[in-house]
């Protein structure tokens, strides 16, 4: 009897104990599970070839070694990695993701759970979700990924002279998404372009081209500079032209060459003129030379006449101090005789 109601004593201050210990021990267990799951606020962009890591941890920091972490993308079933049970499971992983990806345990024990793929695709870009449960808790978060294919150095090649200076186009292809295209100059600030073009060719990559009128003693040295929109980095080539490529144009040059060549064809009318007045009278010789003669004759026997009526005056001056003296008569000169001979001559002719 004492023994029975020593049992039933126990019993009924056990029981309530027992309950309040398992309840505070759920309680316990629920407040360590609840967590919530972090990932990076702007989207993670990688470069096709490389690897790269997508960060998420959770929060209170926590250790995640006996929890499920799954990363998936739109079918949970099918996953991009799988941890359950302390190691990783590749049965139902999507088929572009296998051999590619490694869930990184070096920091699981405080609650790190980033996962790392390998050699980035164009077509692993799209949303990725990180999921972690713990019992019956659990919570996810997503992340964007955007993939970029970083093209050709540009080339710079110079095409030809243009607007008073010298017309330089860039060149490059191969680029996901649409690139952008800078030039630069050796300060850094941007220059503005003269035409730019861009086509998305069949494979999906980008090709793209601009161009600039380089002036004299402005810009000789430029740098082409394009990159990717999601990333800061990008590729740059630079050229630098000597002044010596650059048209010389001097405006007192310019009034110079157009007097010059004003005169010039004032020079060229006169020298045709007076060719064409001389052929003229050649050609006409025959008929004027009679006239020329005669006038000619003319002239030079009134020039004989004048010079010896001098002579005549004198010697009558001489004469009238000495005596008298008179004077032969003029005859004709000889000179003036050979023309008259040859005008008749030409005009039996």
């Amino acid at each position: 009897m004492t023994s029975s109601l020593w049992y039933s004593s126990m019993a009924s201050t056990s029981i309530p104990g027992l309950i309040i210990f398992c309840t505070s021990f759920y309680i316990q267990k629920l407040e360590s599970a609840q967590f919530s799951v972090i990932g990076p606020d702007q989207p993670v962009t990688a470069v096709v070839g490389q690897d790269i890591i997508l960060s998420c941890h959770l929060s209170p920091r926590m250790s995640a070694e006996n929890m499920e972490v799954r990363w998936f993308q739109n079918n949970f079933e099918t996953y991009v990695h799988l941890y359950r049970d302390g190691r990783d499971y590749y049965e139902q992983q999507m088929p572009k993701y296998q051999k590619r990806t490694e869930l990184l345990k070096d920091g699981i024990m405080d609650g790190n759970i980033s996962l790392k793929i390998l050699n980035i695709e164009r077509a692993d870009e799209g949303q990725y979700n990180c999921f972690v449960q713990d019992g019956i808790t659990h919570d996810e978060t997503i992340l964007d990924l955007h993939v970029a294919v970083l093209g050709s150095v540009p080339l710079i090649s110079v095409e030809d002279y243009q607007d008073g200076g010298i017309h330089v186009v860039c060149q490059s292809a191969g680029w996901f998404p649409e690139p952008k295209l800078v030039w630069r100059d050796p300060s850094g600030q941007h220059l503005p372009s003269v035409s730019e073009t861009k086509a998305q060719k069949d494979n999906g990559l980008f090709e793209a081209a601009t161009s600039i009128v380089i002036k004299e003693y402005t810009n000789s040295s430029l740098s082409c500079w394009i990159r990717d929109k999601y990333l800061s980095q990008g590729k740059e080539s630079a050229v630098y032209i000597s002044d010596q490529f650059f048209p010389w144009v001097n405006p007192w040059m310019v009034a110079l060459i157009v007097i010059l060549v004003i005169l010039s064809g004032f020079l060229v009318l006169i020298i045709y003129f007076c060719k064409l007045r001389t052929s003229s009278i050649i050609l006409n010789l025959p008929t004027y030379l009679p006239f020329c003669l005669s006038v000619h004759c003319l002239y030079t026997i009134n020039t004989i006449g004048v010079e010896k009526r001098r002579h005549l005056s004198r010697e009558s001056d001489s004469g009238s101090r000495h005596g008298s003296s008179f004077p032969h008569p003029v005859r004709g000169s000889k000179k003036c005789d050979m023309e008259r001979d040859t005008e008749a001559s030409a005009q039996q002719s």
